[in-house]
């Protein structure tokens, strides 16, 4: 690892596409691994990054290599070829922007009365990949960290139980802050520098209304507590987490920009706190310090470990998943189960980790019926 290289699993993916560009702008990048199935728009994706960024005045090596995220011996082949510091996981076999809208659509149209449209039925096809990397990882040998934006708050836990974590994850907390922390600003009519935010929750606040989701928050103003001072405080982080989650493909640019960032504090191990999902092989997002050989979790001193994790469990079961068992079983809840069953058609009670490509066709194939 002579070079400091980042590789992107699913690089030529909305987001992924995203990440290289912001990527090749950064100067202590050395080289881009664009990694996919998709060779045509992967050279399309490699293209537009080292001309614009040439144009901008940045010349990284920048190449794309072909890879199967579906089968193990292709990944750990191109992880041996490049030796990547640092991995980039974006690819998922369904992207949220394709199914969001058809379940909402047939929640309202069948007036299910759901607070949300449980994120974690579609679980599985976000395990896959990062499944599959994390297995070609380990049997490499390869000492590289993993950087992954597929479904961290849910994945990591999963992949915790079986020893095989990421580093971090990143997206969800992250971009859901930083729009928190915008609103307030704009409110206050501050710079958004000036406000700083402590939160600890699950991904299932992003798709539920705040007031049914446990959650710890504390905002300040140039290094002060002002929490008990914004009126209204609620309506801030609402909207704040709306703003972050605007739908379509139109959040692509904020979630890539998460992954960068947590990339780059891996890659140069900058010890930056920040927020981020699935540390440790935790459930939800957290407040974290992130370094190359180890992320520490930095919780405020009035909120314990365990209260923490509560919250967490209690947003796993808003997402649709009732618990995770020791050999990685998802075990989902009976409004997921019910729900697959009602408007999927599909019977999955829970699934090993070794099902979960299965259960992901079954899905894929449910969602392309609805769509028709």
């Amino acid at each position: 690892m002579t070079e400091k290289t980042v590789f992107i699993a699913g690089g030529a993916g909305i987001v992924g596409s995203y990440a290289v560009e912001f990527l090749a702008r950064d100067p202590t990048v050395e080289k881009i691994v664009i990694a996919d199935i998709k060779e045509d728009y992967g050279q399309t994706v490699l293209n537009n990054a080292v001309i614009g960024s040439a144009i901008n005045g940045y010349y990284h090596k920048i190449v794309f290599e072909k890879v199967d995220l579906k089968d193990l011996d292709s990944i750990e082949s191109a992880l041996e070829k490049h030796a990547p510091e640092v991995i980039l996981q974006v690819a998922t076999m369904m992207s949220s922007y394709y199914y969001i809208h058809i379940i909402k659509r047939e929640i309202k149209k069948r007036h299910l009365p759901l607070k949300t449209y449980l994120a974690g039925h579609t679980f599985a096809k976000d395990f896959v990949f990062i499944y599959n990397l994390m297995r070609a990882l380990k049997k490499s040998g390869l000492n590289s960290k993993v950087v992954n934006l597929s479904f961290p708050d849910n994945t990591h836990i999963v992949l915790g139980k079986i020893r095989l974590a990421p580093h971090i994850g990143a997206g969800t907390i992250d971009i859901s802050v930083n729009g928190i922390r915008q609103q307030i600003a704009n409110h206050l009519k501050v710079p958004i520098h000036n406000i700083n935010v402590v939160m600890v929750c699950h991904h299932a606040i992003r798709v539920t209304p705040i007031e049914y989701v446990p959650y710890y928050f504390k905002v300040y103003l140039n290094g002060n507590d002002i929490t008990n001072q914004i009126k209204d405080l609620k309506r801030f982080i609402q909207d704040g987490i709306i703003a972050s989650y605007v739908g379509a493909t139109t959040n692509a640019p904020m979630t890539a920009a998460s992954a960068v960032s947590n990339v780059l504090a891996v890659l140069n191990n900058t010890q930056e706190i920040k927020h981020a999902p699935g540390p440790k092989g935790l459930p939800g997002g957290w407040p974290v310090r992130i370094g190359r050989d180890k992320v520490d979790l930095v919780l405020p001193s009035d909120l314990s470990f365990e209260d923490a994790m509560k919250m967490q469990e209690e947003g796993l079961k808003i997402d649709g998943i009732e618990r995770v068992e020791d050999d990685g079983t998802v075990v989902f809840t009976e409004e997921t189960v019910n729900l697959m069953r009602d408007i999927l058609g599909i019977e999955w009670l829970k699934v090993k980790p070794d099902e979960a490509e299965e259960m992901a066709y079954d899905l894929i194939k449910a969602y392309k019926k609805l769509e028709e």
